[in-house]
């Protein structure tokens, strides 16, 4: 996961890398991957009661999926 929460860093496959690999020139954070890591910190959240699932999933829907969303609000990248 990247610190914008963008998460994908591979731009063929739309796959994740190794470990700790997070390159910014390619860096692909597809809006789709934001959408399940953000259901899914929800789940963890629900299931947990601990916060820092929610930190996440905050910072993932800035920085991830809102700026995925087009001007129309009805087209997505």
């Amino acid at each position: 996961i990247y610190i914008t929460g963008g998460i994908g860093s591979k731009e063929h496959g739309e796959a994740f890398g190794e470990p700790y690999e997070l390159p910014n020139m390619t860096a692909y954070t597809e809006t789709c991957a934001s959408v399940a890591n953000v259901f899914w910190n929800h789940r963890l959240y629900l299931a947990t009661g601990e916060a820092k699932y929610l930190d996440v999933l905050e910072r993932t829907l800035y920085n991830g999926l809102i700026s995925g969303i087009g001007h129309d609000g009805c087209s997505f990248y």
